[in-house]
Protein backbone atom coordinates (compact mmCIF):
# COMPACT_ATOMS: atom_id res chain seq x y z
CA UNK A 1 0.00 0.00 0.00
CA UNK A 2 1.27 3.39 -0.94
CA UNK A 3 1.27 6.31 1.44
CA UNK A 4 -1.07 8.14 -0.87
CA UNK A 5 -3.70 4.95 -0.26
CA UNK A 6 -2.89 4.87 3.34
CA UNK A 7 -3.98 8.40 4.01
CA UNK A 8 -6.08 8.90 0.61
CA UNK A 9 -7.99 5.21 0.95
CA UNK A 10 -7.91 2.46 -1.76
CA UNK A 11 -9.49 3.79 -5.22
CA UNK A 12 -13.22 2.58 -4.74
CA UNK A 13 -14.61 0.55 -7.36
CA UNK A 14 -18.07 0.09 -6.35
CA UNK A 15 -19.91 3.04 -5.53
CA UNK A 16 -23.47 4.11 -4.72
CA UNK A 17 -25.25 4.95 -8.11
CA UNK A 18 -29.02 6.03 -8.77
CA UNK A 19 -30.62 3.10 -10.42
CA UNK A 20 -32.27 2.75 -13.74
CA UNK A 21 -36.34 2.27 -13.29
CA UNK A 22 -37.52 -0.90 -14.03
CA UNK A 23 -42.01 -0.96 -14.31
CA UNK A 24 -41.39 -4.15 -11.88
CA UNK A 25 -38.65 -2.96 -9.99
CA UNK A 26 -38.89 -0.67 -7.03
CA UNK A 27 -35.13 0.59 -6.87
CA UNK A 28 -33.61 1.38 -3.69
CA UNK A 29 -31.23 4.39 -4.62
CA UNK A 30 -33.39 6.75 -6.65
CA UNK A 31 -31.94 10.02 -6.37
CA UNK A 32 -27.51 11.16 -6.50
CA UNK A 33 -25.90 9.62 -3.29
CA UNK A 34 -24.53 13.53 -2.74
CA UNK A 35 -27.60 15.22 -2.77
CA UNK A 36 -29.03 13.06 -0.02
CA UNK A 37 -26.34 13.43 2.55
CA UNK A 38 -26.60 17.32 1.49
CA UNK A 39 -30.15 17.31 1.96
CA UNK A 40 -29.59 15.04 5.63
CA UNK A 41 -31.52 12.31 3.90
CA UNK A 42 -28.97 10.11 6.14
CA UNK A 43 -30.22 6.93 8.54
CA UNK A 44 -29.21 8.27 12.03
CA UNK A 45 -26.60 10.23 13.66
CA UNK A 46 -24.42 7.53 14.24
CA UNK A 47 -23.42 6.68 10.62
CA UNK A 48 -19.41 6.77 10.35
CA UNK A 49 -19.31 5.54 14.57
CA UNK A 50 -17.26 2.11 13.12
CA UNK A 51 -14.54 4.13 11.22
CA UNK A 52 -13.99 7.05 13.95
CA UNK A 53 -10.75 4.96 15.57
CA UNK A 54 -9.17 4.48 11.90
CA UNK A 55 -9.93 7.97 10.81
CA UNK A 56 -8.45 9.66 13.86
CA UNK A 57 -5.19 8.10 13.11
CA UNK A 58 -5.16 9.71 9.97
CA UNK A 59 -6.35 13.40 10.98
CA UNK A 60 -2.73 14.90 11.61
CA UNK A 61 -1.70 13.74 8.33
CA UNK A 62 -5.01 15.46 6.44
CA UNK A 63 -4.71 18.79 8.45
CA UNK A 64 -0.98 18.65 6.95
CA UNK A 65 -1.76 17.67 3.39
CA UNK A 66 -5.60 18.42 2.65
CA UNK A 67 -4.78 17.01 -1.34
CA UNK A 68 -5.50 13.77 0.43
CA UNK A 69 -9.53 14.62 1.37
CA UNK A 70 -10.28 14.71 -2.23
CA UNK A 71 -10.53 12.27 -5.01
CA UNK A 72 -6.90 12.04 -6.68
CA UNK A 73 -8.10 13.25 -9.84
CA UNK A 74 -8.53 16.87 -7.99
CA UNK A 75 -5.94 16.71 -6.03
CA UNK A 76 -3.24 16.29 -9.19
CA UNK A 77 -5.36 18.40 -11.30
CA UNK A 78 -5.06 21.87 -8.18
CA UNK A 79 -1.94 22.90 -6.97
CA UNK A 80 -0.33 22.58 -4.05
CA UNK A 81 -0.52 26.30 -3.28
CA UNK A 82 -4.65 26.31 -4.06
CA UNK A 83 -4.83 23.68 -1.24
CA UNK A 84 -4.03 25.80 1.59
Amino acid sequence: MTEDEKYRGLPEHLVPVVEKRFNTVEPFITEDPLQTLVKGYVNNSGEGIPIISVEIKRLDVRNNNPSYVVPREIAEAVSKEKFK
